[in-house]
């Protein structure tokens, strides 16, 4: 698992494990770019549904941070 922050060491590092002979990338294009408002989950999620995300993903948000 890679953090999304992290993708292209962590390409550079899947390209080395298979050892493939060019670098791994991902496209440039950006689907729905701009579509959506801009907002943080606190404008959009209730206080309570937080609070249930939290208990469904803790083994992820432990791992990631």
């Amino acid at each position: 698992m890679f953090k999304f922050e992290e993708m292209d060491k962590s390409l550079a590092i899947l390209t080395e494990k298979l050892g493939l002979p060019e670098p791994l990338a991902l496209p440039e294009y950006r689907a729905k770019s701009g579509f959506r408002k801009q907002a943080g989950y606190r404008e959009v999620l209730t206080p309570a549904a937080v609070a249930e995300l939290k208990v469904m993903f803790a083994r992820e948000i432990a791992y990631l941070g």
